[in-house]
């Protein structure tokens, strides 16, 4: 079965947790390097109940993204170099 695609938050989440892996980094210690608050990185991560229901942002800042490639020593280019990224994987609606 197809996966259905990822709005930029979650594309953005699954991209950090390939890059934690990756790197044996947990997620406090991402932080720390990062400078990217726990409450932040949590909502990015896991979203946030909306109603009982599990909810994802379908946007997140460019200054955030930023500070995540930042936070793995990477440039712009090569946090963005992934298939998550891919505009078929994505939903931009």
């Amino acid at each position: 079965m197809e996966k259905p695609p990822l709005n930029l938050t979650q594309a953005v989440a699954e991209r950090i947790r390939e890059l934690l892996n990756k790197y044996n980094m947990t997620q406090y210690k991402f932080e720390q390097v990062s400078g990217i608050a726990h409450g932040h990185l949590g909502h990015i991560l896991y979203g946030r109940k909306v109603e009982g229901k599990k909810v994802h942002s379908k946007s997140i800042s460019f200054l955030t993204v930023t500070l995540i490639a930042k936070g793995f020593n990477l440039s712009l280019s090569e946090f963005l170099n992934s298939p998550i990224f891919d505009y078929t994987n994505l939903d931009v609606d």
